[in-house]
């Protein structure tokens, strides 16, 4: 009986703990509030309905009401949207006709300027005191670029606040889209993966422009929809979101409206999340966020070849990647492999090998067994002469990507697969299309990014295109660097260029890895989620939430503060979880860090704010009181 006893506690233990398990997968960590109601009687009574600290004056202009270019309906409508947000959010507002100023600002701690594209002098410069008060301002559009009487003016408060200048309108497909890359590693898109392309109307006119100044971060870049990889300049000529600071106030700038966003429910997400994270970071919210990439990188380059015969293993490059002691990986043809076997251990000794598929076949025409039965056939003859079965397979004549193909890959027993597809410049985990009970995990294949390279000189290309200038780019972005290439369609002079790629990586610490390795150190990344509340004017909580089924080891995460904060107060919320190690270069952010987060575990943390001290000796009296009363407008 006590062995009975003892069996069905041990049961019902791990029920339960596949249950918590399978709320995490099936909610990707967004069920933690629910799981912590349920399951947990220490959970603390603290007002989870009380309004978040943000409160917002949102300001209604007159003058840009009557100059709307869509008249005044289209402008009321616009306020209406910024009104309905705030409500969902339940954040604290109040429309005004002018900028605050003096007493009437103290209550606000950010100004909402929605496509105010017309401001008098005394406008524009209550905008600026504000921002020296310590507050935030939150742009879109062309805000201040015209003055009451609907004349442009020659520095407009784009240009004065945000250093940055009005460069145009952005390419738009021939449906009417412009596409917005979002960059990594900034409080404003921590919630986007890098590379995340923002679909914006092109009928709202959104504007492209040009970034000054130094203290101004890009957060989103307008790419060419019809060259998406080649016709990406400058970062910082093409910027669509900007943040930054203005003495002690932050900035943020959107080159497009609140009506802007695709209507599509990833679409409309992405764009929410982006305009909520805005708004709390210039309105200096607590905010926490993770670096794109683990371990501090910037971003990681991965190499990858296709091998369609014995023309393109190119011993040359095979010399430049053991020379500077890095891998590739290669992409071979199933009938490269039964002919030269040689030639593909050559290549193996050189890093990753994946099967190549046939340029001609027709997938889409295929069933799902047909192609199942291909790629295991392809898999069981490498694994058979290497010892190894393939993880990655690689279309080689750029057909469509479709469901039949993704479950025949799974169910052979490839992982990833690299594309063209570029949606993201990082793996993106794609679910299986297969119907599968509640309780089984749905099976994944990894998307890699897959960069081709192009000779410069190409007629489609304004600049003189170089590999360093495009890992410059994308590590502007915090993505990928995916580059592919056939060893047999280069020129002589690809080597040395390749060499130089190698040497650049190595001066900006940019790991080079396979495409196997990339994975390794992505996937268990992308799966911690991070999320915070606030529970009231003095507390917020911070959730870390990991979704894997693994465990993530040195889990680094920043946390942005309204103010500088002389210790960062933690209290744990989560029985038997010891609190993170913390650290600080500037009292704003912090650096936390967690040595280990168990699979399907989440971690509640109370992150308690300083009360700011009054008097002559305050933190916010020092940041708000200039050296010597100013003549002119400092900036």
């Amino acid at each position: 009986m006590l062995w009975l006893i003892l069996i069905v506690n041990l049961v019902l233990i791990i029920g339960l703990w596949q249950y918590h398990r399978l709320i995490v997968e099936v909610s990707e960590g967004a069920a933690a509030d629910l799981y912590r109601q349920a399951l947990s009687p220490f959970r603390g009574k603290e007002d989870v309905n009380e309004q978040r600290q943000l409160t917002v004056a949102l300001l209604h202009s007159e003058a840009t009401a009557v100059s709307f270019g869509d008249g005044r309906a289209g402008y009321e409508s616009l306020i209406t949207l910024w009104r309905q947000l705030m409500d969902a959010e339940k954040f604290s507002y109040k429309v005004v006709q002018s900028v605050p100023v003096g007493k009437e600002a103290e209550p606000f701690n950010l100004l909402l300027l929605p496509a105010t594209r017309c401001m008098g002098h005394e406008d524009r410069q209550a905008v600026k005191a504000f921002l020296r008060a310590g507050k935030g301002v939150f742009m879109t559009w062309a805000a201040g670029t015209q003055n009451e009487f609907g004349q442009w003016e020659r520095y407009s408060l784009l240009n004065e606040v945000g250093g940055i200048e009005i460069a145009g309108s952005p390419p738009a497909t021939d449906e009417h889209i412009s596409k917005v890359m979002v960059s990594g590693g900034y409080p404003l898109t921590a919630s986007l993966n890098p590379g995340f392309r923002l679909n914006i109307t092109a009928f709202d006119q959104p504007l492209s422009a040009n970034v000054r100044e130094d203290r101004v971060l890009v957060d989103g870049v307008w790419t060419d929809p019809d060259q998406p990889t080649f016709e990406l300049h400058s970062v910082r000529d093409r910027a669509a979101v900007v943040h930054g600071n203005y003495g002690p106030g932050r900035f943020v700038w959107m080159g497009f409206t609140i009506s802007s966003g695709q209507n599509r429910v990833e679409q409309q997400n992405a764009f929410h999340t982006l305009l909520r994270s805005s708004m709390l970071w210039a309105g200096h919210q607590v905010l926490a966020f993770k670096p794109v990439w683990p371990e501090g990188h910037a971003g990681v380059l991965s190499v990858s070849q296709d091998v369609h015969g014995t023309e393109d293993v190119n011993p040359a490059i095979i010399e430049i990647v053991r020379k500077h002691r890095v891998s590739m990986t290669s992409f071979v043809r199933p009938d490269l492999i039964r002919r030269h076997p040689e030639l593909v251990m050559q290549l193996l000794s050189v890093g990753e090998i994946g099967i190549l598929g046939e340029p001609d076949e027709d997938y889409k025409g295929r069933t799902m067994d047909e192609q199942q039965h291909e790629f295991a056939r392809a898999a069981d003859l490498l694994q058979d002469l290497t010892g190894a079965a393939p993880l990655g397979f690689r279309m080689a004549g750029g057909q469509p990507f479709i469901d039949r193909t993704q479950d025949a890959l799974v169910r052979a027993g490839f992982q990833y697969i690299a594309n063209r597809e570029l949606d993201r410049m990082v793996p993106k985990a794609v679910r299986s299309y297969r119907r599968v009970p509640l309780v089984m995990r749905p099976r994944t294949l990894w998307q890699v990014p897959e960069m081709p390279y192009m000779r410069s000189g190409h007629p489609v290309m304004d600049v003189e295109n170089t590999m360093p200038v495009h890992l410059a780019q994308i590590l502007a972005l915090g993505g990928m660097y995916g580059l592919s290439f056939r060893a047999s369609e280069q020129d002589a002079d690809f080597p040395r260029k390749l060499d130089a790629l190698f040497e650049t990586a190595k001066r900006e610490r940019v790991p080079v890895l396979t495409l196997k390795d990339v994975l390794v150190l992505w996937e268990g990344w992308d799966n911690v989620k991070i999320a915070t509340r606030y529970v009231s004017s003095r507390r917020a909580s911070l959730k870390i939430s990991n979704t894997w089924f693994d465990n993530v080891d040195n889990v680094i995460v920043n946390v942005e503060m309204p103010s500088v904060q002389r210790r960062l107060d933690l209290e744990s919320m989560t029985l038997g979880t010891e609190l993170p190690s913390s650290m600080s270069s500037s009292g704003v952010r912090w650096r936390l860090s967690i040595n280990r987060l168990g699979g399907g575990k989440n971690v509640v943390y109370y992150i308690n704010q300083e009360p700011t001290r009054k008097g002559p000796e305050s933190d916010e009296a020092k940041m708000m009181r200039p050296s010597a009363p100013p003549a002119a407008d400092p900036w």
